[in-house]
């Protein structure tokens, strides 16, 4: 999704319209990566009634120096202003790459390296930091629904620096009289194996939580975006990524915390049955991907996919996950549908 030298803003638009239920009547919530400033108007012809916000190096796409918290303030009231009463989810910056900096020294590694970026980048830049949190808080007065999510968290400790930016910049605006939202919700990207093996304490922590799986995946098993040599190793199958997701999965269900799916595999029939058999029920796709997922939704008796998800977990080896799952597709549809043609997963 990310190419060099594009800077650019995306957000998640919770959809009403396509929110959705599985055959044996389960609620599940699924929201669309659409881009704004210019495509706020697309909230409102989708009926959204959620606004979760996926931003990556969101000030140069309108210029090319760092913006000053009050630049970054009207874009922000523009959002929750479009998203009326709903929630607004905003993910704080991702700086890295050969983004550059007029207002550092600092020189950020390669995207493909985890490094200086994400949240640790702020946390040194306390200023940009600072000022991005304050334009999101001041942005959302009067609007009760605001969450603040971290990127590329890595562990508890890294999670409390940036909660604690967060609770400085409230004392400092209500010091200065300044309107601003009181109690945001702070949350935490997971897409690092250090956090995977932290899921328990980063979800005691967190108020929700997103999973980054295509991220996840990448920094797991070591596999560079892009780079086809290594390709046969990006393997969201993988047992221990299975593994990994049922443990996340288990840790916010049991602290009734809502925790969120987004990549590049959710729209995908299998692993989508996978997801729900293990007990997500929050997703995040591209808009074009909705209808699919709309029909395996509707199709999918979760008593049907947790089954599915069990044998999964049971396997060693990603060869012998993919045999499962033909074995499956082999006593769900005909044999000429169970080749990954099948319209729809759970039909019988």
């Amino acid at each position: 999704m990310e190419k060099s030298g594009q800077h650019y803003l995306s957000m998640l638009c919770h959809i009403s319209e396509l929110s959705e239920v599985t055959s044996d009547g389960t609620g599940i919530d699924l929201m669309a990566h659409t881009n704004i400033l210019g495509e706020l108007s697309i909230e409102r012809e989708l009926k959204v009634d959620g606004t979760g916000l996926s931003q990556r190096e969101f000030p140069f796409l309108v210029q090319s120096t760092f913006p000053s918290e009050e630049e970054q303030f009207r874009i922000y009231r523009r959002l929750f202003f479009e998203a009326g009463g709903s929630a607004v989810v905003i993910r704080t910056f991702d700086l890295a790459g050969n983004t550059i900096f007029p207002v550092t020294d600092h020189h950020v590694e390669a995207k493909s390296q985890p490094g200086l970026r994400s949240t640790r980048y702020p946390l040194k830049e306390k200023n940009i930091f600072d000022q991005q949190i304050r334009a999101i808080l001041r942005a959302a007065a009067g609007h009760d629904k605001c969450a603040i999510l971290f990127p590329l968290i890595s562990s508890v400790n890294e999670f409390r620096r940036a909660r604690h930016h967060v609770n400085e910049c409230l004392s400092e605006l209500s010091g200065q009289h300044i309107p601003h939202n009181r109690n945001p919700l702070t949350g935490a990207m997971i897409e690092l194996s250090s956090t995977a093996g932290l899921v328990d304490e980063i979800a005691e922590e967190v108020d929700f939580a997103f999973i980054g799986i295509s991220d996840l995946v990448r920094y797991m098993l070591i596999n560079d975006r892009g780079n086809e040599q290594i390709e046969e190793y990006y393997q969201p199958f993988h047992p221990s990524v299975l593994r990994v997701l049922k443990k996340i999965a288990e840790a916010y269900i049991s602290r009734n915390k809502i925790i969120s799916v987004c990549g590049e595999q959710v729209h995908e029939r299998d692993y989508l049955r996978f997801l729900l058999g293990t007990g997500f029920r929050n997703f995040s796709a591209d808009p074009r991907f909705m209808p699919a997922m709309r029909r395996h939704i509707g199709d999918c008796q979760i008593a049907e996919a947790q089954c599915f998800a069990d044998a999964l977990l049971r396997q060693k080896t990603v060869a012998d996950v993919h045999t499962e799952i033909n074995d499956y597709l082999q006593l769900e549809y005909p044999p000429e549908l169970s080749h990954g043609s099948c319209p729809a997963f759970g039909s019988k």
